[in-house]
């Protein structure tokens, strides 16, 4: 990971989120490839009739650096182990951002708090178990 886009990623997202997925990562990180605007990372490799369904935020909510974190993860590979870590910190990344966001409007803040929040969280664990089933895209190398 190089420091412009490593800046990039804290202009974008904010410095507590880039910690974030650093700390999850540990030295992996300086393995991970530049974030790309334009790119889906939420949505599975090879096919854009659903990944054109798969939105990369929710409620306002971004989920695209969690997705960018889960595509190195699995470009970068492992074993079964690491997989799973990977497709766990997805899911720890976007209820991390479902924790922490915060609308901008005052009316915003309180539909988040009241009505979205709690779907957004549950819609965590429905991009976990997608990600789980993806085996085929995963660069097992041990």
């Amino acid at each position: 990971m190089n420091a412009a886009n490593e800046q990039y990623l804290v202009r974008r997202f904010g410095k507590d989120a880039v910690d974030f997925c650093k700390a999850l990562a540990g030295p992996r990180w300086e393995a991970f490839t530049p974030f790309v605007e334009g790119v889906d990372y939420c949505g599975p490799e090879g096919n854009k009739a659903l990944s054109a369904i798969i939105p990369d935020s929710l409620f306002g909510c971004d989920f695209s650096i969690g997705g960018w974190y889960h595509d190195n993860l699995f470009r970068i590979g492992g074993n079964e182990a690491a997989f799973h870590r990977a497709n766990a910190d997805f899911r720890d990344i976007l209820q991390w951002q479902v924790r922490t966001f915060a609308p901008a409007t005052w009316w915003g803040k309180i539909l988040w708090a009241v009505r979205l929040k709690r779907r957004a969280m549950q819609a965590t664990w429905i991009y976990f178990a997608a990600v789980e089933q993806g085996r085929k895209y995963f660069n097992f190398t041990a």
